[in-house]
């Protein structure tokens, strides 16, 4: 007897999950560690998240920019591939936070999506957080990850010479310019 698993939304609707998708996404599991834990739930989350957006999709009604917010949380590659065709904002910022989907990337050490947004979907790598923050910020303080912290300064040094931005006059977040 086939058994479903339910899952609700905020759109308050159900999402079934039929143990085959369950058992699934449970052999991605690397092991029964923490880390095997951390990629279930992981792709747990993808497959609800894909699933919300059906439902909103049927809906008729569009939540892009917000979807593209919290698939960037969770590092959904595919999921913002598709948003993005279907038309949302690359450079949406959260409301609470002012995070771009670029920010999080980066907070989450995803560099293939981080490379994504800014390559293929032409992300502004001069965008700033509520608290001043660049997303080169960010790759140093929080994802201790030099080299997409490097990798963004230079772009974000090419990005100020082509707008003609002076280094000098767009330093605010308080971080030495020269470590």
């Amino acid at each position: 007897m086939q058994r479903e698993r339910l899952a609700r939304c905020a759109t308050k609707r159900p999402i079934f999950i039929s143990d085959e998708d369950f058992r699934e996404m449970g052999r991605k599991r690397a092991s029964r560690t923490n880390i095997g834990d951390a990629v279930f739930i992981k792709n747990l989350l993808k497959f609800i998240f894909a699933r919300i957006l059906d439902v909103v999709r049927s809906n008729k009604k569009t939540y892009k920019n917000e979807d593209i917010i919290k698939f960037a949380e969770i590092g959904d590659l595919g999921a913002i591939k598709r948003l993005l065709k279907s038309g949302a904002d690359v450079n949406t910022a959260d409301d609470d936070t002012g995070f771009t989907p670029l920010h999080y990337s980066v907070c989450n050490n995803c560099d293939d999506l981080t490379k994504f947004l800014i390559e293929e979907a032409n992300a502004d790598v001069l965008i700033r957080t509520n608290e001043n923050l660049l997303p080169s910020d960010l790759a140093f303080t929080v994802a201790r990850n030099d080299s997409i912290g490097d990798y963004l300064i230079s772009l974000e040094s090419a990005e100020r010479d082509r707008r003609g931005v002076a280094f000098s006059d767009n330093i605010q977040s308080g971080l030495d310019p020269n470590p």
